[in-house]
């Protein structure tokens, strides 16, 4: 309800407390609100929210929604009870999608004395960096294993399964850490996904 009326029009006066013995709580009887509801929907800004309530950035949307009848006696006898019949988000269409890569990576890494190939399952989208220590990455460049300077450096899943006896040669032994890029746009129409990698070594 604060959040269906202008800030002007919700006066907090904690010094009004009738219904609770602490008087440092703001309960209903302390709320008073002027006017009348907004026209619109309201819309929940997390500006408003203290800094610990915010929800921090990650791939899915979840939401947590409570209600509550506070006249529970004029459905003729029936229980009053809240609905919810329906949730917009904004923005709205083919702007809600995530428009950057998103990074995955296995848990473990796998230990290796050679590499003899590499067979990537995965959509064009996805591209690569590999490392024989999980602190310094590289991609191909020019057919040849470079260090990762950049996030855009990546390789293709052709150009591991092409080089990764190289990359064996040049950077082993050691662990074998893979990292993935799964490139999505605001206007994704297919699935960007990893359905599997083999990997054939001596360890």
């Amino acid at each position: 309800e604060l959040f269906n009326r202008k800030g002007t029009d919700t006066l907090f006066n904690c010094g009004n407390n009738t219904s609770d013995s602490d008087g440092n709580i703001c309960v209903n009887d302390e709320i008073t609100l002027g006017a009348g509801p907004k026209p619109t929907a309201p819309i929940v800004s997390y500006d408003d929210l203290p800094l610990a309530a915010r929800p921090v950035p990650n791939p899915y949307f979840q939401y947590r929604v409570y209600m509550e009848a506070d006249d529970n006696t004029a459905c003729d006898g029936s229980p009053c009870l809240p609905e919810l019949t329906s949730v917009n988000l904004n923005p709205s269409g083919a702007e809600r999608y995530y428009g950057r890569a998103r990074e995955v990576k296995p848990t473990k890494p796998l230990a290796y004395k050679s590499i003899e190939s590499i067979k990537v399952n995965a959509d064009e989208c996805a591209t690569f960096q590999l490392s024989p220590d999980g602190t310094n990455y590289f991609y191909v460049s020019g057919g040849a294993w470079v260090p990762v300077t950049s996030e855009t450096h990546r390789s293709t899943k052709l150009e591991l399964e092409n080089n990764i006896v190289s990359f064996s040669n040049n950077h082993g032994p050691g662990f074998l850490h893979i990292k993935a890029f799964l490139q999505t746009n605001i206007s994704q129409t297919s699935s960007c996904a990893i359905r599997d990698i083999d990997v054939v070594s001596n360890n």
